[in-house]
């Protein structure tokens, strides 16, 4: 339990980190940039992140499962790494090739724009996370992480400096997640050996592989490919307004979804060693945490959308703020649905389902777009991505209705959502009396965020919520 909390700790430091960033660097780069080249950059690099899905073939979570099961024998640790990055580099490689090809064959804008995005393809050529994460090391990858964020914020200041330096800022990106992808290199020999690997080693990987393999691009399809279609549909302003909407979607994501990456290992992990019963709480404990915690970041987020749209942003992305609004909610939906496939469809290799699920969605996300996007632009694909994330969820419930009670799990929570939603209107009217500006936003996240914690406090306290008042404990504990 302790190398739980670690790793949680590490995982919600760092996106503390991510969190923060974006509120520095963002309304710098929407300024000096401005939506149309925020829409080139969201789009030549949706045209590249599907080029990367098919050069992991699904090795993120495969590799993660795989090394999980694996590390209680170091050769078998070695094995599985071995015969895997293999299968992975040559993959890796044919991607870039196929990837330039493309780039010089097909008449696409911005080309050089797109070059530049090929770095991405060779950072993940270099990427072995997923092997510390089957290890649990979490503390490495995050470390690294977190300096690669902070060396790149710092960098986009220093070189991008007006319209013309997208490419600069294109180029940053890209070398910081290449230089962090190989610098973990430097610690793989102190965890891993060479093996000597047949054909036949490599091989047997394929298939598992294909199936989360498909899942990813099903998956890609309502998160990446809608800007695409805004791209393709609607307009680069649209899009820009989309990618800055759904940068702010994705940071109180971030918490929520750090919680299933600490976990995938570790279920995996119990389930290999037959433990059903930590299986069970563990899953269970997850489960209405994430519920309840991204209860209120949704609340919160849609509370503060428009202020912070204008604020951080200027006024040529107020659009941004209904875009938010709408996404917010589907913050809700994709935690539970993370917690669902982490925690049970991953480790149990209930692979078959996690696919059908979010094909099934992405079939749904892509219709969605193509009605909504024409003439409504990111919004429609904000409201197509909100819908998918709530179908997807409901066929995960489905499956794994019959480990959980999730009618249980709901009834116990749904106080803590209403006071979620109460919230919002208490946080709204502040709007009567501070004009807009930061301080009224502040007042925001203070004002919701002590009305919340009193509210919960005392209702925890009046029915006896172990959940709550276990984890308040630990806190005051850890204090002391």
């Amino acid at each position: 339990m302790s190398s739980i909390k670690k790793n949680l700790g590490y995982q919600i430091a760092y996106q503390i980190l991510v969190s923060i960033l974006p509120f520095i660097t963002s309304p710098y780069i929407s300024r000096v940039l401005g939506a149309e080249c925020i829409g080139i950059y969201a789009y030549t690099y949706s045209i590249v992140y599907y080029f990367k899905i098919f050069a992991t073939l699904g090795i993120t979570n495969y590799g993660n499962r795989l090394i999980a099961k694996s590390r209680s024998s170091q050769k078998e640790v070695d094995k599985a790494f071995s015969s895997l990055y293999a299968l992975h580099f040559m993959l890796s490689v044919f991607i870039i090739i196929l990837y330039i090809i493309f780039i010089i064959l097909f008449p696409i804008k911005n080309k050089i724009i797109s070059l530049i995005q090929s770095i991405y393809l060779i950072a993940e050529l270099m990427d072995v996370s997923w092997f510390f994460f089957g290890m649990e090391k979490f503390k490495l990858t995050v470390t690294r992480n977190a300096l690669v964020k902070i060396l790149t914020a710092i960098s986009i200041f220093v070189f991008v400096k007006t319209g013309t330096d997208l490419w600069k800022y294109v180029l940053i990106l890209a070398l910081g997640t290449l230089f962090g992808n190989a610098s973990m290199w430097f610690f793989l020999p102190k965890y891993v050996k060479r093996y000597k690997f047949s054909i036949k080693d490599v091989l047997v990987h394929i298939k598992p592989m294909l199936v989360l393999f498909l899942s990813v691009i099903a998956l890609s399809i309502y998160n990446i490919m809608d800007k695409i279609m805004i791209g393709a549909m609607s307009s680069m302003e649209q899009l820009g307004y989309y990618e800055n909407a759904y940068k702010l979607i994705e940071f109180p994501e971030g918490f929520i979804l750090a919680l299933g990456s600490v976990m995938l290992p570790k279920m995996s992990y119990l389930i290999a060693n037959g433990n059903t019963k930590d299986f069970q709480n563990y899953f269970s404990k997850s489960l209405r945490f994430s519920f309840i915690l991204s209860s209120v970041i949704a609340c919160g987020v849609a509370s503060i959308a428009k202020d912070f749209s204008i604020i951080f942003w200027g006024k040529n992305f107020a659009e941004c703020g209904n875009i938010i609004i709408i996404m917010s909610f589907a913050i809700i939906a994709k935690a539970f649905s993370d917690i669902i496939r982490t925690h049970y469809l991953l480790p149990k290799e209930r692979d078959k389902v996690y696919l059908t699920a979010v094909s099934i969605g992405a079939i749904i996300n892509v219709i969605l777009n193509l009605l909504l996007i024409p003439k409504y632009g990111a919004a429609g694909a904000g409201f197509a991505t909100l819908v998918t994330s709530v179908i997807v969820s409901v066929i995960y419930i489905i499956d794994a209705r019959k480990l959980i009670d999730f009618k249980n799990t709901f009834i116990t929570s749904l106080p803590y959502i209403i006071i979620s939603v109460l919230m919002i209107l208490i946080v709204n009217y502040i709007n009567v009396f501070i004009n807009l500006s930061i301080l009224r936003i502040v007042v925001k996240v203070l004002t919701g965020m002590i009305f919340w914690g009193i509210l919960c406090l005392s209702y925890a306290l009046i029915t006896k919520d172990k959940l709550i008042l276990e984890n308040i404990e630990k806190i005051f504990k850890r204090k002391n």
